[in-house]
């Protein structure tokens, strides 16, 4: 008697993309239209990657609303926001002053937005947590 064959079901397209939408959830809009998307990324401390898609005349502002910002508010502040710069350089978002955007006219790139704002905060987060950490280890008897 030949063994059993085990079958593993089959990946297709559809189902991962039926997948992520589950991973992804958004608020309902708030009075000004923004809405709150909580990703499934994590900082290197355990918080949640939150993302705001804010709709304005003719345009889509997905930002972090400061929160990779707040991070180095306490470093030296010209280094980090040339750091922040960096990671962020090819994702196509800017560090303001008031956090990470990126803008979009078009519905169908919203997707790509978040994307890039939640791997940028990740990228600042994990970057200030490996620089303090080195200090630590550097400075530390």
């Amino acid at each position: 008697m030949q063994p059993a064959v085990q079958t593993r079901p089959s990946i297709t397209p559809d189902t991962i993309a039926q997948a992520f939408p589950q991973m992804f959830i958004c608020s309902t809009p708030s009075p000004d239209g923004t809405v709150r998307v909580h990703t499934p990324f994590h900082h290197p401390e355990g918080g949640q990657t939150e993302v705001y898609i804010e709709e304005a005349k003719d345009h889509f502002i997905v930002t972090d609303r400061g929160s990779a910002t707040s991070l180095v508010a306490n470093e030296q502040p010209d280094h980090w926001k040339t750091l922040a710069q960096e990671a962020c350089r090819n994702l196509e978002v800017e560090v303001t002053d008031s956090g990470l955007v990126a803008t979009t006219d078009k519905e169908e790139n919203l997707g790509p937005a978040v994307m890039a704002i939640a791997q940028s905060i990740v990228r600042i987060a994990s970057l200030v947590r490996f620089v303090r950490n080195l200090h630590t280890a550097l400075y530390t008897t």
